[in-house]
């Protein structure tokens, strides 16, 4: 859509003939359907739409529709906080008995979460510079990682991580690079231009500047997350698998620390 300043004013939503020129604020818990057989279909995810908004709502998922567009992923969703959208993009590809390698240099709720949050529910991190050498990284996996995770410029740190290295690293050992790009903003670094597969926000910083909102999101791309070993990303569809797994696994029994309020989603700006 043009240039990256125009995606900001206008992506994620493109208003029809005579429909209103300002993203509406969609204020309604559930939606009306005319067969239980069409209720049936969208529950069982046969088809696209919305039934309930603790899952899915069309104000939320136009906002995560223009963060997607501006960082070039696939599919992308909105969740209620940053710490939300870091869990999903963990616990939506690791279980009880997997392994997962991150920078060090991390914010440190995202931290507490890898290193004592998911242990309790039998995942393990294993830390490591995000300095370290290709060596240093390669002696970091186990045969059950799935994923490696780390954030563009940490929180607070400031430390940088070389995206390339890790996600180099990720791909040789078949697993996702997941990256948490809250500072920069895909208007100064877009990860997956640089081999992440999956990004995460959290909009209450940059994209917020201002302090209304407390605002998550994540985002895959197709072609990053296919070379990951793990079933969950190597499905080829419009709508991203993993988006769709997010939405139907952990957000159906965990979405109360997901769930997001239209009239949040609306104030949320980006960049």
């Amino acid at each position: 859509m043009g240039t990256i300043e125009t995606t900001c004013v206008q992506g994620g939503y493109v208003p029809g003939d005579g429909e209103p020129r300002q993203l509406p604020i969609v204020q309604s818990t559930t939606f009306k359907y005319d067969t239980s057989e069409h209720m049936g279909r969208l529950f069982d995810l046969e088809e696209d739409g919305y039934f309930y908004t603790r899952l899915q709502n069309p104000t939320n998922d136009a906002v995560a529709k223009k963060i997607c567009q501006l960082e070039g992923g696939s599919a992308a969703m909105l969740t209620s906080s940053g710490q939300a959208a870091t869990f999903f993009s963990l616990f939506n590809i690791c279980e009880c008995g997997d392994h997962v390698v991150a920078s060090s240099a991390i914010y440190g709720g995202s931290y507490n979460l890898l290193a004592h949050t998911m242990r309790k529910m039998g995942v393990e991190a294993t830390f490591v510079s995000p300095t370290c050498t290709r060596e240093e990284l390669d002696a970091a996996f186990r045969p059950n990682t799935k994923c490696v995770f780390g954030e563009t410029i940490a929180n607070p740190a400031l430390a940088v991580l070389d995206i390339e290295l890790f996600a180099s690293a990720a791909h040789d050992h078949g697993v996702p690079l997941i990256v948490d790009n809250t500072f920069p903003t895909p208007v100064n670094c877009r990860p997956i231009e640089w081999g992440a597969g999956i990004v995460t926000h959290s909009t209450t910083k940059y994209m917020d500047g201002h302090a209304a909102t407390s605002t998550g999101w994540r985002m895959r791309t197709s072609s990053r997350a296919s070379r990951s070993r793990t079933t969950l990303t190597t499905a080829s569809c419009t709508r991203s698998a993993l988006a769709t797994r997010a939405r139907s696994s952990p957000r159906r029994r965990r979405s109360s620390c997901a769930t997001l309020a239209p009239s949040r989603a609306r104030r949320t700006p980006t960049c």
